[in-house]
């Protein structure tokens, strides 16, 4: 026991000297000491080991070497320089200490601990996708759409017409009457009909309550949809010159040529007072010249040095195009 405590002492004053540089080693003065061996339980890695210890002024000092070898290296002692050096252990000396080596290799050979796979509970279509519109196409016609969605759905809400809703995009927001909802046999494309406009509208498609054959339903789709075969017609500017021929005719010269149906309607006119009672005339005739571009008009009689206002409206051109006129002043004088 003597003999393992001088031991043991040794390796104290090692790694004090090491550690805390000791005055009495530096100036080759030794010094007694009062210290008190314990049995402070020292953990390396999780795992106990057994070094033994001892208490000097209220700190704990293990043996140096011990703690190197249980951790893989090693300590060499110089007397003349008073020098501890610590270096890793070579791959002989871990052979020459199994118990290391041992340690080490379990270590690498630990095997990989994997987490528990999570189970999902049970569902009725736990693994298929969520049910959704993968595409909406206008169809040939003025008013078909096809929906294709992204897996197959259950026939009596896919053919219900009540699970969809076409309405103008723009304006009045005013919905189309679908007629019909027609389910494919693949089970994932409807044909929508409806009685939409033959000009081409933007409109907005809404689909819900559609379900899969495991009873899932689609959240809410919302989509901008054209419907419609025909190009939408925009009215088309024309500029007018207006002069007086009589005392209850006057002329109106059109920039472009005119449709004749729509320029000898005479509810296309109005003539009326521009100021005081804004009283109108009545339009008795419409007439188109031979040049197709003159619309001799008669009225019933009116005011003279009364300035009048001319409105022109629904009148087409020879090619259909509806036109866009400014309003045009006359003062009527008598002739």
């Amino acid at each position: 026991m003597k003999k393992q405590l001088q031991g043991f002492l040794v390796g104290v004053l090692i790694t004090c000297t090491v550690l805390f540089s000791i005055p009495a080693f530096a100036s080759g003065i030794s010094k007694s000491i009062n210290a008190t061996l314990n049995s402070v339980k020292i953990v390396l890695n999780g795992k106990a080991v057994s070094v033994d210890n001892l208490s000097y002024n209220g700190s704990t000092y293990v043996n140096l070497s011990k703690i190197c070898e249980l951790t893989g290296k090693t300590t060499k002692w110089d007397s003349k320089t008073k020098t501890v050096s610590i270096e890793d252990k070579k791959a002989e000396d871990s052979k020459a200490n199994p118990e290391t080596s041992q340690t080490n290799k379990q270590e690498v050979n630990k095997p990989e601990q994997k987490e528990p796979a999570v189970v999902n509970p049970p569902s009725a279509d736990n693994n298929s996708p969520k049910l959704a519109i993968t595409s909406v196409n206008t169809l040939s016609g003025a008013a078909s759409v096809e929906i294709v969605f992204n897996k197959v759905v259950d026939k009596s809400s896919a053919e219900n017409i009540s699970n969809y809703l076409i309405t103008l995009a723009y304006g009045n927001k005013s919905g189309v009457s679908i007629s019909s909802a027609t389910l494919d046999s693949t089970g994932t494309k409807v044909t929508l009909k409806a009685t939409a406009d033959d000009v081409k509208t933007l409109y907005n498609l809404t689909v819900s309550n559609i379900k899969d054959t495991s009873g899932n339903s689609i959240d809410n789709y919302s989509a901008k949809v054209i419907m419609g075969s025909k190009e939408p017609q925009y009215p088309k500017s024309a500029s007018i010159a207006v002069q007086q021929k009589s005392n209850n005719t006057i002329e109106l010269n059109f920039s472009v040529n005119l449709d004749k149906k729509s320029a000898e309607d005479v509810s296309n006119y109005i003539m009326k007072e521009a100021y005081q009672s804004q009283t109108a005339l009545t339009i008795i005739k419409a007439e188109l010249g031979s040049e197709n571009n003159k619309i001799l008009l008669t009225f019933s009689e009116p005011k003279f040095e009364v300035p009048y206002k001319i409105l022109v409206k629904n009148i087409k051109d020879e090619s259909g195009n509806n036109l866009l006129c400014d309003d045009s002043s006359l003062i009527l004088k008598k002739l």
